[in-house]
């Protein structure tokens, strides 16, 4: 459940949903709940790139580092690496 996983109130969900909503990028249906209906962003298979290149055609992308420094692997990352 979202409101578990990001500490927050069912409202808060509720509200979140809405907007995505609001934006077309989620739909609520019947019996199945909120799926996401925004259009992918088509990407060839055959080379690599970044997400400011992907996204070129959609306007500006900005990458900007927020915070740097050590973090803990989640549990199962850790096992696997060792």
């Amino acid at each position: 459940m979202l409101a578990a996983d990001y500490q927050v109130s069912r409202n808060t969900v509720r509200h979140a949903l809405d907007l995505l909503r609001a934006e077309q990028l989620v739909e609520r249906l019947p019996g199945v709940g909120t799926v996401v209906v925004a259009e992918k962003y088509p990407h060839g298979l055959d080379r690599l790139m970044g997400l400011t290149e992907t996204l070129r055609e959609h306007g500006r992308v900005t990458n900007e580092v927020r915070t740097m420094g050590p973090a803990a692997s989640p549990a199962p990352a850790g096992r696997a690496m060792r």
